[in-house]
């Protein structure tokens, strides 16, 4: 798997992934990397709760996903979602929603996220 982030000029970067491309921009013309990061936690989250609930009949009309953070000028930090269902009678399933939850893809990376090395690669010389 891959994505790969194509410089545009000033604050701007076109990404691909699969078969999807879109438009990052620090400037406010789009959303930027960090938006981008923390809507596929609530995203995500709301994917796999969101089929849960229609596996075993509990009503997701109204779904939401709330996800709060803080951040500051080096890094996003205390992370909490909050899922809102507001049409479910989820009784003895409550359980199994929050661990529907906690299982997305993305929240599980998060969790186990222990490093991500950054290699530097410039322009090669020619041999003369």
């Amino acid at each position: 798997m891959r994505a790969t982030a194509r410089y545009l000029g000033g604050k701007r970067f076109e990404t691909e992934v699969g078969n999807q491309r879109f438009t990052t921009d620090h400037n406010g013309a789009g959303p930027t990397p960090p938006d981008l990061f923390v809507t596929s936690i609530a995203a995500c989250v709301g994917i796999y709760v969101a089929d849960y609930c229609a596996r075993v009949g509990l009503d997701a009309t109204d779904l939401t996903v709330e996800l709060e953070y803080a951040k500051d000028s080096k890094r996003m930090s205390d992370f909490s979602v909050r899922v809102r269902l507001p049409h479910a009678e989820l009784g003895a399933r409550a359980g199994a929603v929050q661990r529907v939850a906690e299982s997305c893809f993305v929240h599980q990376t998060i969790r186990t996220f222990a490093d991500c090395p950054i290699t530097i690669v410039g322009a090669v010389t020619a041999a003369a």
